[in-house]
Order: C-alpha cells, then structure tokens, then sequence
C-alpha cells in the first residue's frame, strides 16, 4: 500500500474529532512481550515492560444487548468501547492481555472514578484501507 487514500484520512480524523467532542477518556495498558531466553528459545515466564497509553477519548463502555449474550464469547456484564486507532501512537493492543481504564467525571464534585476492564476482543473499524477505529469487547 503506497500510503492513506483520501477516504482513510477522512475516517481517522472524523475518529478522533467525534471522540473529542463526544466520547470520554480513558488509558489503554497493554502488558509488555514475554521474555525469551537466547538459549532455550522458550518464554522464561517473565514479561517486559508493559505500554501504557493515558487519558486519550474513548467511546463510554456500553452494555452488550441481551440478545447478543450467549455465555460462550460474550458474557452477562460485559461491554462495548472503542477507540480512535490513531491514539494507539503504533501500538498493538493484544486480545485478552490488555487494560481499558475508563475515567468518570463527577461534574458535580470534579472527582475522577477509574474503572479497569480486561480487553477481551479487539475488532478493527476500516474507512478505506486502513483501520479508523478500534471497538472492544470489555470485561469487569
């Protein structure tokens, strides 16, 4: 791919601005690679540095319909956000190794509630050729 088609550069900027204007905020951590010995070729149980992405808009976390709750994949409880993939600054969330702290402001008292979810699945939103925006499945 020679680089962004007018329509992705489109679907990334209406991303970030609508989640600007209308989303929350939220920090996305994601738990660093294992640790690989040189010798063994085998993870050593350790895990490296993890990735911390902070206060970047989100999507607030919305309840799965209940029609789509089949206790299999997606359980009573669990939620629904996104992200603009452009606040990811590269980075890879990985499925079912990852955090998505949604902070809530009481605009009343100004305090900041943070309520960590376990990012469960990742699904990839396009605008062209490039992904736009990145919905989660989310869970407590």
């Amino acid at each position: 791919m020679a680089g962004l088609g007018q329509l992705d550069k489109i679907a990334q900027k209406l991303s970030v601005d609508l989640l600007n204007k209308l989303g929350g905020t939220c920090d996305i951590e994601i738990a660093g690679d294992p640790v690989i010995d040189p010798y063994t070729h085998m993870p050593t149980g350790a895990v490296g540095d993890s990735t911390t992405i902070e206060d970047i808009a989100c999507l607030p976390p919305e309840d799965f319909a209940e029609y789509l709750i089949n206790d299999t994949t997606i359980l009573s409880g669990d939620a629904k956000t996104g992200i603009a993939n452009q606040s990811l600054a590269g980075n890879t969330i990985k499925d079912d190794n990852s955090w998505f702290i949604h902070k809530d402001r009481d605009y009343l008292t100004g305090e900041i509630t943070e309520n960590r979810y376990k990012i469960i699945k990742t699904m990839p939103v396009s605008g062209g050729n490039s992904t736009a925006l990145i919905e989660m499945q989310i869970r407590r």
